[in-house]
């Protein structure tokens, strides 16, 4: 009896604390998922150009001798990084290295097979970097397309003004323009489909590459014009080189660039080069060097009389530490310049205004004694002489100095504009 009431107390015991611990024990609820974070992009974009427009990475092009591609590069859209290189690449080998800079740019060339490749295919690949490192590469394969026939390019001509000739990339068309004619000039392309193949046409792009001159020196411009041609078998492109007045635009020279293409991406390029002789065609300034010796007392050479030329003497260094140079006489007026402005100065326009603005670029001087006697050296100083009617400007590159039984020789050389 004793045992068995031992027993339900137990099984009571362990029912109670089994009924306790349920009670106490808390709910715990399932872990919640994670929510997956999609990963940003922050690379910039490029996208390929062809003759079709755009298409995607590693596409196959079949093509004709020519090929026309490009790409787009733009800042990535949450960063706004600014773009800092683009590397062109053909067949793995550096074609183009350039250096960039905003947010967008856009990359234009071409390649011939006949000429600068000669195998079949070829894979160009861009890759572009931004200011922060990030980098992105597109490639595409293009294939020369063989046909049966030799020669399944369109035809394209040059119109001069006076009839159509052909005209190649590589030997333009040149045309020089004098001043009666430069406003009204006409040049144009004639375009066609090939008599074979009788392929309508798709397009005709012009570039105009032009250098110019303005105030503060040369300037390069590129103008690009594409003229849709579906459904066309020929067209005639005529237009004139100069829309506005000479002193608006004074162009000095360049080159307009036609590449046609057919339905079939076979092309044909044309090239007119002109040259302008107009009266506003800044003259450009030719340096001329000079070396001036004098040996103790005596000037050797021509040195004087190259010297009385520009309006200057050289008295004697004979116990001088210092070389001293004077103007000829009281009509000359002498001024020391920076030496860096000399090679800012290209054209007669950029010397008649630097002269104009003298008193604010040099520093009016009665003599020139900056070349010591002591040690052969090399200098960058710049003389403004102004004698009569002349302008000259003289940079002071090097004095060689040598010393003997008799006496010291001091070789002055530098040019002169």
């Amino acid at each position: 009896m004793k045992k068995t009431t031992v027993t339900i107390l137990i099984l009571m015991l362990c029912i109670a604390s089994l009924a306790l611990l349920v009670g106490c024990k808390k709910e715990v609820k399932p872990d919640e998922p994670e929510t997956p974070v999609t990963p940003v992009n922050t690379k910039p974009s490029l996208s390929i150009i062809n003759q079709e427009g755009y298409i995607a990475n590693g596409d196959i092009l079949q093509c004709g001798t020519s090929y026309n591609f490009g790409f787009i590069a733009r800042s990535n859209s949450q960063t706004n990084a600014e773009l800092s290189s683009l590397i062109i690449l053909i067949d793995n080998e550096e074609k183009t290295n350039l250096e960039l800079s905003g947010t967008e740019y856009i990359y234009n060339d071409s390649i011939s097979f006949n000429n600068d490749y000669p195998n079949d295919r070829v894979v160009i690949t861009a890759i572009l970097s931004d200011i922060g490192g990030k980098e992105v590469s597109q490639s595409l394969q293009v294939q020369l397309q063989k046909t049966g026939i030799e020669h399944p390019e369109p035809l394209i001509a040059v119109f001069t003004g006076e009839n159509f000739i052909t005209g190649t990339i590589d030997q333009p068309t040149v045309i020089d323009i004098d001043d009666e004619n430069a406003i009204n000039l006409k040049y144009g392309f004639h375009v066609e489909a090939n008599s074979e193949t009788n392929k309508e046409l798709k397009n005709m792009v012009i570039t105009m590459d032009v250098t110019y001159y303005e105030e503060d020196g040369q300037e390069n411009e590129i103008y690009y014009d594409t003229i849709e041609l579906t459904g066309k078998t020929f067209y005639d492109f005529v237009e004139y080189l100069f829309e506005q007045e000479r002193d608006e635009v004074p162009i000095i020279e360049g080159t307009i660039k036609a590449v046609v293409t057919d339905v079939d991406n076979q092309t044909n390029i044309a090239t007119i080069a002109f040259r302008c002789k107009v009266e506003d065609t800044p003259e450009p300034l030719i340096g001329r060097t000079f070396e001036w010796i004098r040996k103790g007392a005596n000037l050797i050479g021509n040195t004087e009389g190259e010297m009385a030329a520009l309006g200057l003497k050289w008295t004697a260094n004979y116990k001088e530490v210092f070389v001293t140079i004077e103007p000829l006489n009281d009509d000359v007026v002498l001024y020391l310049c920076n030496g860096d402005d000399y090679y800012d100065i290209d054209f007669m326009n950029d010397k008649y205004a630097y002269f104009s603005n003298l008193a604010e670029n040099a520093t009016p001087i009665e003599k020139y004694r900056n070349i010591s006697v002591q040690n052969s050296a090399d200098y960058n100083d710049m003389l403004a002489v102004i004698y009569g009617d002349e302008l000259n400007l003289i940079h002071i590159n090097r004095a060689e100095i040598e010393i003997s039984a008799y006496g010291v020789q001091v070789t002055i050389s530098g040019e002169v504009k």
